[in-house]
């Protein structure tokens, strides 16, 4: 019998000037990202942790490879 291994989906996020990792989300029971749970999940976490290492700078966020139809909420 062939054991077959569950794939476990993240989103990970770097800042690119220094290739700094900044978090690794798991997807719990979800294979896509949608706006709401971007949003609500995903970007709530890396914003936790950017706050952690620049406690005083403003945050501005770049979607690198976002498609030309990306939810208006994301935007």
């Amino acid at each position: 019998m062939k054991k077959i291994q569950q794939k476990s989906s993240i989103l990970e996020v770097f800042r690119k000037r220094w290739s700094r990792h900044f978090a690794t989300i798991p997807l719990d029971e979800q294979r896509t990202v949608t706006a709401d749970s971007y949003t609500t999940n995903c970007l709530a976490k890396v914003i936790i942790e950017l706050r952690k290492i620049n406690p005083e700078r403003r945050i501005i966020l770049h979607q690198d490879n976002a498609s030309s139809h990306t939810a208006q909420k994301t935007r």
